[in-house]
């Protein structure tokens, strides 16, 4: 079986570092905004006091988060727990915590399931660590899918076609479209440049649909599939599949998949009865078993399995979450 919907955080020693990383800086630089005014009075009289709050104090060196990530990847497994307990207490989301990569995979095995699609979710996970550790971590168990590369929104076409040919370089077998953490118009020159070089590269696209809301979301407007229509009649070629089946609204997300063959929809956040009517409506051939683990909880696979399982039958179970999945994978 392939979940083709799943996320994936770094170990917990390399958040736990990127939290200090983060609390080291914030506090830095509350101290030297609070402190400015005194020091710039009374620098005369505090001599090389000051340099100490600007960061030019002789032999001070930046927080090597890569060493603190070795030295907390190679603590015992109590003190691993505490990490765990004080990085809740923070407010760090236990998705984070709960959401590593050795966690995923250990799902994997409880769940019998093959290989599962991640996608990064910045800043904690990113394309570099996804192509980069992750893969090496967990090699053909993962199917690694980036999501937009680091560039300014004004950036030309030619731009982002360079940086997502990169991607695919780099082992990237799809893109992810996330319009709310995106924050880009549908017709903007990334999307255009994302569907010619998945052509180009054999490479698939997931797209985000329907409605949900988060604090990192630029914007939380639904996420309508059918504003993306233009770049699939353009791009017929592209495999696309709309995550989710636009949650509240599947039967938008079948109008689509109607009126283009290359599109299908993964089964994340729908429950039985929603699957069962996709079936009525499309049959099993266009649709993708998919969890969006881990939010929710640490079982979301399971849960995924479970509500397949009760909206169909065997032959529809392995379709779905057996053949299906290689088709979009184009292996």
């Amino acid at each position: 079986m392939i979940d083709c919907h799943a996320h994936a955080f770094p170990s917990l020693g390399y958040q736990t570092a990127r939290v200090l990383e983060t609390l080291s800086a914030t506090a830095a630089e509350h101290f030297r905004g609070s402190l400015q005014p005194f020091l710039a009075a009374h620098a005369p009289a505090l001599g090389p006091l000051p340099d100490l709050f600007r960061g030019k104090a002789p032999g001070r060196q930046p927080l090597d988060i890569e060493r603190l990530h070795r030295l907390t990847r190679s603590l015992p497994g109590p003190v691993l727990h505490l990490l765990e307990t004080a990085l809740s207490a923070v407010g760090t989301p236990i998705t984070l915590i709960g959401g590593t990569l050795e966690k995923l995979l250990a799902s994997m095995e409880r769940h019998h399931i093959e290989r599962s699609v991640v996608i990064p979710a910045p800043p904690m996970s990113t394309n570099a660590w996804l192509l980069g550790e992750a893969r090496q971590q967990a090699g053909a168990r993962i199917v690694p899918v980036c999501v937009l590369p680091d560039l300014p929104a004004d950036a030309g076409e030619p731009a982002w076609i360079e940086a997502f040919a990169g991607l695919a370089q780099g082992g990237a077998q799809g893109f992810k479209i996330h319009p709310n953490t995106d924050g880009l118009a549908p017709d903007h020159a990334a999307y255009r440049a994302l569907f010619r070089v998945a052509g180009e590269r054999h490479a698939f696209v997931i797209l985000h649909t329907g409605s949900f809301h988060s604090v990192s979301y630029k914007h939380s407007r639904p996420a309508d599939p059918r504003e993306f229509e233009p770049l699939f009649r353009d791009f017929p070629g592209v495999r696309v599949c709309l995550a989710h089946m636009n949650r509240e609204h599947p039967e938008h997300a079948w109008e689509l998949l109607r009126r283009h063959s290359q599109l299908c929809a993964d089964t994340s956040w729908q429950p039985a009865e929603v699957i069962r009517q996709a079936l009525g409506e499309l049959g099993a051939e266009r649709l993708l078993l998919g969890s969006d683990w881990p939010l929710l909880h640490p079982e979301l696979q399971g849960d995924a399995l479970d509500n397949l399982r009760r909206a169909t039958d065997d032959r529809a179970f392995d379709r779905i979450a057996n053949r299906n999945p290689h088709d979009l994978l184009g292996v």
